[in-house]
């Protein structure tokens, strides 16, 4: 799960938009998805993600829209969700 960011205090502190992506994070993880930054992704080499499921944050799509989750599936894009 992402770590709060400096200056922030308890949950109840946090705006609703991010705490809706604390949730969702943890449901992520909880069904077995490896959380990922886009700014962090190599997206080019999958070879060794192609057993895995991962979710990478704040995925920029190829008409520039940002996408709040990009969830592949044993190295294969299968759902975005755009807010």
């Amino acid at each position: 799960m992402r770590q709060k960011e400096k200056g922030q205090g308890s949950e109840q502190d946090l705006k609703p938009e991010q705490q809706a992506r604390e949730e969702i994070d943890k449901l992520l993880s909880l069904a077995g998805f490896e959380l990922r930054d886009f700014k962090d992704c190599t997206l080019g080499d999958s070879a060794p993600n192609a057993a895995r499921n991962f979710a990478i944050r704040e995925f920029i799509l190829e008409n520039g829209t940002r996408a709040d989750y990009m969830l592949f599936v044993k190295g294969k894009a299968h759902f975005v969700s755009c807010g």
